[in-house]
């Protein structure tokens, strides 16, 4: 119990040491938005979260959003047995160019295309379409309430399709505060809104995730998924062998992108019990929403190195002395 405990104390100490050791170059970063948290996670039950910089305890979520509504999505999925891999629908009014903000990232779904429900959750969380998260609204709203599944036809107008948006977000919120305890505020699924979140309340969200094994982590740790003979690669760089961020340990989560919000939230694995989670929020550019998690990372694996040194080296001793 006590070599637990105290190997627990150690990754503390690590992520309270980014506060004063990084602050300069934070402050550096920092145009009025940026907040920077470290959770570090082990099963079944240990948590520590710190905020290492920031003079809020909210942020604005943009994309990230998307994993409480896919997480909840799929959950309804599930109670209404339609978590399947035939499970398809109908694109309909519900990705009308009249309705949808243009500033959106979509992969181009069309009104009467077919599409697996699974290959839509895919391209919500990997490369964070936006239409998809619509066409999901939808399907959803059809099941909670009685709707035939394909049906897009009461979007008649803006007002309709703003009315459903509103129900099915409203259902979200309320769905994380009976099962967390989170007060949500999301009018739309896809994060367009600007709704804020406190950072307590997404740790706590991603600890749920963490101890349930939930489907969501998987689909966020996936590189690329491939949809009728098309590849579409995750917004996370550090996912990406393609790209100079890579890293094998990190294992998922989500980008988020609005102005004055460049967001990037990251699971650092460091074995099958442990994990770290990195929040960069609030950055002017994507650019330095990677900079400064390449520099958290570095940090992380420097002191982890060193500290997987001593306890290794401890034990050799303690093993020398018991012969």
């Amino acid at each position: 119990m006590k070599k637990s405990i105290f190997k627990n104390m150690k990754v503390e100490e690590i992520i309270n040491g980014m506060e004063s050791k990084f602050f300069h170059i934070f402050r550096r970063y920092d145009l009025g938005n940026l907040n920077i948290s470290l959770s570090y996670i082990k099963k079944p039950d240990f948590f520590y979260e710190k905020q290492v910089y920031g003079n809020s305890n909210e942020i604005v979520l943009a994309s990230i959003i998307k994993l409480f509504s896919i997480n909840y999505f799929i959950h309804v999925l599930k109670v209404h047995n339609l978590l399947t891999p035939t499970t398809s629908t109908t694109v309909g009014e519900e990705i009308n160019k009249k309705y949808v903000n243009k500033y959106l990232f979509k992969v181009g779904l069309k009104k009467g295309e077919t599409i697996r429900i699974v290959d839509l959750i895919d391209l919500a969380i990997i490369p964070s379409a936006s239409d998809a998260v619509y066409v999901l609204s939808r399907f959803v709203y059809n099941v909670l309430f009685g709707i035939s599944l394909n049906d897009s036809n009461f979007i008649t107008n803006f007002d309709d399709w703003e009315w459903m948006l509103l129900r099915i977000s409203q259902e979200i919120n309320d769905y994380y505060f009976d099962l967390l305890g989170i007060r949500l505020n999301i009018l739309d699924p896809t994060g367009i809104r600007r709704e804020k979140i406190k950072i307590t309340d997404l740790n706590k969200f991603l600890r749920y995730l963490i101890i349930r094994n939930s489907e969501i982590l998987e689909i966020t740790a996936k590189p690329q998924t491939s949809i009728s003979n098309k590849k579409y690669s995750t917004t996370n760089a550090f996912l990406r062998k393609d790209k100079p961020e890579f890293n094998p340990h990190v294992r998922g989560l989500k980008t988020g992108t609005l102005k004055g919000w460049k967001n990037l939230f990251l699971l650092y694995k460091l074995n099958s019990t442990e994990f770290i989670t990195i929040l960069v929020s609030g950055c002017d550019k994507h650019s330095d929403t990677k900079e400064l998690s390449k520099l958290i990372i570095s940090e992380l694996e420097n002191k982890l190195y060193n500290l997987s040194l001593w306890l290794c080296c401890n034990k050799i001793k303690l093993i020398i002395i018991l012969k």
